[in-house]
């Protein structure tokens, strides 16, 4: 019975082609998920090496919330991260710093100002963020360009003279 023998046949290559495809598809997400989470593809890792070789480890860093997290799992402090109620007035009694990153992330504040209040020893800055392009301008003063990845950058306070 031929037809029965075909059957049979095109099960098995149909089976043996869906977990060929499913192999492939958890291999890619398995790699794809590592160079994400070693902080790789943003550069975030190579930041951070930097700033071991570099700092004390001591210095409030500026970071995006999405950025915060990370930074902050090597022990460095940071400016803000995705735990937002952490940064309401209502609970930790001193600033809103949420709403002022809010204000900071949608140009709504004088980026000069910003950084002249906090004087971060170190930026990484995001090159989504509309702070990148005020460091990347003429008109910031106060900060250099001292590490470049793909997607983020790192900036240094200028010694004052």
């Amino acid at each position: 019975n031929s037809y029965t023998f075909y059957k049979k046949i095109n099960w098995k290559i149909k089976a043996f082609s869906l977990l060929t495809i499913i192999g492939i598809c958890a291999l890619f997400i398995y790699n794809n998920n590592n160079y994400i989470l070693n902080g790789n593809y943003s550069g975030q890792q190579d930041i951070v090496d930097y700033l071991n070789a570099h700092t004390s480890g001591k210095e409030v860093l500026y970071t995006s919330n999405s950025n915060g997290g990370y930074f902050g799992f090597y022990g460095y402090k940071v400016y803000i991260d995705t735990r937002a109620e952490v940064y309401l007035k209502n609970n930790n009694q001193k600033e809103d710093i949420f709403h002022e990153f809010y204000l900071l992330m949608n140009g709504k504040i004088n980026y000069h100002k910003f950084l002249e209040k906090y004087k971060f020893p170190y930026i990484v800055v995001n090159k989504e963020e509309p702070i990148y392009r005020y460091l990347k301008s003429k008109d910031n003063d106060l900060y250099e360009l001292v590490f470049h990845s793909k997607k983020n950058d790192l900036y240094k306070l200028k010694q004052s003279s």
